[in-house]
């Protein structure tokens, strides 16, 4: 359960390219979301006032329509997260009776709204967006207008995604204190024991020494088929002439190197090894970046619960981190080494 103290010293959660990040800053609870994690820095900032039975909403910034982020979807993420965190803050459960003596207020501002049609879109998206999570609007035609509250009234918008994918409705519970690696979640020793983790444990990939010898191979033929056509065309050098025979066996050879480069059974072989390499590859590279997405940062938290001995953090250290930032091109490009780390830490699970 998260508790008050422990937004005090701040709470984080990745997923994918967004970071967000909550924490009572003295009288103010902050929701910052990173919408362009690690690159981006700016934020959507909510702040909301916090007293002994009340609750004032002051400001929602970053995502106001002249952004790149305005309605998409991170505005709500941060609500979502900070109606939780006023239950944690008030030590409440929703929809108990201690829970309708706190009241939540605010004051919708038009500051910065651009004049005629566009303003009034602003106005009525904004009015919207406030109402849609249960609080009250004094004059919903009013681009400057009161909201208030009970707590127990306010309720999270369940679904949906933002811009860049990141789910809407976010547990609280999912957070980590910042700077520090996650306990492990009841979900994820569940999954390590999944359908979905024992295909990427079996995944099996060509090698590269295979393929490497079958190209050794074609090379072969094609140098044993280029001795033998030379020498023949050669051998004719008693009858055409010694120039004319050299001029035979060059286009001899020639023409077996394009033939074998392109038809012969060892250059096929070759082609379709290299290309099921590749296929596989593929394959478990999009397994990878699929696991990681759909349960953020999957592997960081794993690895930090099972690491041990030669296996550890110093070892594989910018793996989970990549785990953790989800930055999933660098994570599918160590297909292996991630592989590996899952057979690992199922073994330290069995074990």
């Amino acid at each position: 359960m998260i508790t008050k103290a422990m937004l005090e010293s701040g709470l984080e959660w990745v997923y994918r390219k967004t970071r967000v990040e909550v924490l009572i800053n003295g009288n103010y609870l902050d929701v910052f979301v990173f919408p362009d994690f690690p690159k981006e820095t700016r934020s959507i900032h909510l702040m909301i006032n916090i007293a002994q039975d009340r609750a004032r909403i002051d400001d929602l910034v970053g995502n106001g329509h002249e952004t790149e982020h305005c309605d998409s979807g991170y505005g709500t993420v941060a609500m979502n997260v900070a109606i939780q965190a006023l239950y944690s803050i008030y030590g409440v459960r929703p929809g108990s009776s201690e829970s309708q003596s706190i009241l939540v207020t605010g004051k919708v501002s038009s500051m910065g709204d651009p004049g005629g049609t566009e303003g009034i879109e602003c106005r009525d998206r904004r009015n919207h967006f406030w109402a849609s999570f249960g609080l009250s609007l004094a004059d919903m035609s009013s681009a400057d207008t009161s909201m208030k509250a009970p707590l127990s009234d306010l309720h999270l918008k369940i679904g949906g995604t933002t811009g860049n994918g990141t789910p809407k409705t976010v547990e609280l519970e999912e957070f980590w204190p910042i700077g520090t690696r996650p306990s492990v979640l009841p979900s994820d020793l569940v999954l390590l024991q999944s359908e979905e983790v024992d295909t990427i444990c079996a995944h099996k990939c060509i090698s590269e020494d295979v393929v490497n010898n079958a190209f050794e191979r074609l090379k072969r033929s094609q140098t044993i088929m280029s001795s033998i056509t030379g020498l023949l065309g050669l051998a004719t050098a008693g009858i055409v002439g010694v120039l004319p025979a050299i001029g035979i066996a060059l286009t001899g050879v020639w023409v077996v190197n394009l033939t074998a480069s392109r038809w012969s059974p060892a250059f096929k072989r070759w082609m379709m090894l290299d290309a099921e390499k590749r296929k596989s590859i593929g394959r478990l590279k999009a397994q990878i970046e699929e696991l990681e997405g759909n349960h953020n940062g999957f592997l960081w938290r794993v690895f930090a619960k099972f690491n041990c001995g030669e296996f550890s953090s110093e070892r594989y250290p910018d793996l989970a981190k990549a785990s953790k930032d989800q930055c999933f091109s660098f994570i599918s490009s160590r297909y292996e080494d991630y592989k590996y780390c899952l057979i690992h830490v199922r073994e330290s699970l069995d074990a």
